[in-house]
């Protein structure tokens, strides 16, 4: 039992949960009542009687507490009436008591309060309940008695079905190392549990309260809201979280290893930044999250079946441009193959904009399936091959977890900020929307991303080397 709960039951000092000091119980003294007292109390019980009652009562438990209201009050109905006064609040009298020696006592209301210390309002609540038992027997205290209130398994399932209706993309960054799932951007609690009780009014069913909702699609389902605009560092929250509780010798070389790695990625990028040669051309790439359209505030969509769209944005050094390839899950997926496609499509328009670029530097994060493996390097060979032109093409990619390509961030970011709120109804009016993001400088995108030709696809992979950074 609560302590706090067992010194106020025994009339001693304790903190409500108000954080509140209550003061100990004491006998209180009379002034009055040796003179105005209709029952000459003071000299029926003597001042050492009053302590022994004192101390038996605030001995006793609550239940107990009852029993003695019910062997030492009496209540019934008011005897004198003022007809003036129609509408009085006194309805019933009382009749207070003590026991001494067998023999039972009547006593003033003022003199039974202060000898136990209480107010008047614990013999009303006692009678009140006695009320409602037919038998006028005193209840027992309830505390710590009321059962919990359990959701049937009807309930819950039409929660599950509900939330189960809903399209759902898997994760962009990190789709590899984790199952979670995202809903549409532009959902959220409150409106999804709109959605949820407009479904219960459909079906003739009474929903489940807001927090049982929630609790369920938090602790029964690996779906989030927020899509993550990257992943955090791996490597950097464990050596976080393991700093103070110590980290043996290897862990240490290897956080420090891609500290370094980290730091040296940052001073290579910046060296490029500052570059003015106009002969070449330093490219940031990468595909911005999946947008799910139809995209509107519109409830039904909300259910409808999703056309997942796709863009790879490209950031060129030259004249800070925008580079944009759009295509639909329709078309291709988001595989190496279809980045690679994407990619040469946004060179051979960098070229056509800029023909007298000889040599070309791709930056990218490390993100094996997309960026860093086999079919990229033979596609740049590829285009190589088509365009004589180009001296060379020089690939770096970021360290592991943290983004060298803010330029591009900075582009999804702009494209986040003009689509807000806005609904989007085909990949034509993502396509059409994304023109006016830049008033200034509007982005160049292409619509289409070819395949790869399967004589590429059919070529064995090879082992190429990336340049240090």
């Amino acid at each position: 039992m609560n302590v706090n709960k067992v010194l106020c039951q025994s009339g001693k000092e304790y903190r409500d949960v108000k954080g509140n000091i209550r003061k100990q119980r004491s006998l209180k003294t009379l002034k009055n009542c040796h003179v105005n007292c209709k029952f000459f109390c003071s000299k029926k019980i003597s001042q050492h009687e009053r302590e022994e009652i004192f101390k038996g009562f605030w001995a006793l438990t609550n239940d107990s507490k009852f029993h003695f209201y019910a062997k030492n009050t009496e209540r019934f109905d008011k005897i004198r009436k003022q007809t003036d006064k129609e509408h009085s609040r006194r309805t019933y009298s009382f009749r207070y008591y003590f026991h001494i020696a067998d023999k039972k006592i009547q006593v003033c209301k003022t003199f039974f309060l202060s000898t136990l210390d209480i107010s008047q309002q614990r013999i009303n609540y006692f009678h009140e309940k006695k009320k409602e038992n037919l038998t006028g027997i005193p209840s027992t205290s309830q505390q710590g008695c009321h059962p919990k209130k359990t959701i049937s398994t009807v309930s819950k399932d039409y929660v599950h079905l509900h939330i189960s209706q809903i399209p759902r993309v898997e994760s962009h960054y990190c789709r590899v190392d984790t199952k979670k799932e995202y809903f549409d951007g532009m959902l959220n609690m409150n409106r999804l549990y709109s959605l949820y009780s407009k479904f219960c009014a459909d079906k003739q069913i009474v929903p489940v309260k807001k927090h049982i909702y929630r609790n369920i699609f938090n602790y029964e389902y690996n779906i989030s809201f927020l899509k993550p605009k990257k992943d955090r560092c791996d490597l950097c929250e464990e050596h976080r979280l393991k700093e103070k509780a110590g980290m043996s010798t290897d862990e240490q070389s290897c956080w420090e290893k891609h500290e370094r790695g980290k730091q040296a990625a940052k001073q290579n990028r910046d060296l490029d930044r500052r570059s003015e040669a106009k002969e070449t051309a330093i490219i940031c790439f990468d595909l911005e999250n999946v947008f799910s359209l139809p995209r509107s505030n519109v409830s039904c969509f909300y259910y409808s079946r999703k056309l997942n769209t796709y863009n790879l944005t490209a950031h060129c050094s030259l004249q800070k441009h925008a580079y944009c390839c759009i295509w639909s899950e329709g078309t291709h997926g988001r595989q190496g193959n279809d980045i690679a496609s994407g990619l040469i499509k946004i060179l051979d328009r960098v070229l056509v904009d800029y023909p007298e670029v000889k040599n070309i530097i791709l930056w990218s994060d490390s993100c094996v399936p997309q960026n860093k493996n086999s079919i990229m390097s033979l596609a740049l060979m590829k285009f190589l091959e088509q365009h004589p032109s180009i001296v060379e093409i020089i690939q770096k990619f970021g360290e592991p977890g943290h983004s060298s390509i803010q330029e591009v961030d900075n582009l999804h970011s702009q494209v986040e900020k003009r689509l807000s709120g806005l609904d989007i109804f085909s990949p034509l009016g993502l396509l059409r929307l994304l023109q006016t993001v830049n008033q200034k400088k509007p982005f160049k995108i292409n619509t289409t991303s070819s395949a790869m030709p399967k004589q590429i696809m059919n070529l064995k992979p090879f082992i190429f080397m990336v340049l240090p950074i």
